[in-house]
């Protein structure tokens, strides 16, 4: 009589393919990670450039709310515009605080409150830190 098992060689290979599918899966949530990172970084600034430009076309002032896990867009009347919720987490400067945009007879600034100086928002997320500097003459912002 025929005994139907398995040599070592096949349970070897299933074993191998098995590791190979695990490890290629572990690493796109790990890349999935480091991308939303990326994504939320530049949400923030397509956001503060969007104000920059509605506060210069409309000569209205604008305001950028930050939280360790949320931020909201406010209007000069203090209107809530926009709240965008984060899976990063702000990590500087200290939360809650805001960045505000400012329309004069000569251009655009932004600053938050009590600082004319640039900005540094540090987003973190699985490890990974990301910047972006808000520049406080002009309201550029940037990921340096």
């Amino acid at each position: 009589m025929k005994k139907k098992s398995f040599n070592l060689v096949e349970i070897a290979t299933v074993v191998s393919i098995i590791l190979i599918i695990t490890s290629s899966v572990a690493a796109s949530f790990f890349i999935a990670g480091s991308k939303r990172l990326e994504a939320e970084a530049r949400k923030i600034i397509y956001d503060a450039a969007w104000l920059r430009e509605a506060a210069v076309s409309s000569h209205q002032n604008y305001h950028l709310h930050f939280t360790s896990n949320y931020y909201e867009i406010y209007d000069g009347g203090g209107n809530l515009i926009k709240r965008e919720n984060l899976v990063s987490q702000i990590t500087s400067p200290s939360t809650p605080f805001d960045v505000y945009f400012y329309t004069f007879s000569t251009g655009t600034s932004s600053w938050t409150a009590g600082d004319a100086d640039d900005i540094s928002i540090s987003l973190r997320h699985q490890g990974k830190t990301k910047t972006i500097t808000v520049f406080g003459k002009t309201g550029f912002v940037k990921i340096p």
